[in-house]
């Protein structure tokens, strides 16, 4: 247990390389962030609710340095209309999967897929 006030570093292999390393602050908003490794590669998406894009895509070799590449979707999917959040990543069968919430053009919040290769 740490005393009140005092702070913790990590021994990792992430960083500078040195073992050491504090996590930076990122600018923007990620909740609900959801991680897949892939190889050496570390693949995130985050709740993006009425923002565009709709759920950035962030990549990383060490979790550590992010980088915004690109977003899940490059336009809204044509049934829905907003509330875009806890998007979740996963893998099956070289298959990459999306789980997510948005809400339906008059309709209420549904869960959704999206796929890729």
């Amino acid at each position: 247990m740490l005393a009140s006030g005092a702070t913790a570093q990590r021994r990792t292999g992430g960083g500078g390389g040195d073992g050491w390393y504090t996590n930076p602050v990122a600018a923007g908003d990620y909740p609900d962030p959801s991680i897949i490794r892939i190889g050496r590669d570390y693949w995130a998406t985050a709740t993006s609710s009425e923002w565009a894009p709709e759920f950035p895509l962030l990549h990383s070799r060490d979790l550590v340095n992010w980088e915004i590449v690109g977003a899940v979707f490059q336009q809204r999917p044509a049934w829905s209309v907003g509330s875009y959040w806890a998007p979740e990543i996963s893998r099956h069968r070289g298959r990459i999967y999306i789980y997510y919430v948005a809400r339906k053009k008059g309709g209420p919040l549904c869960v959704a897929v999206a796929t890729a290769r």
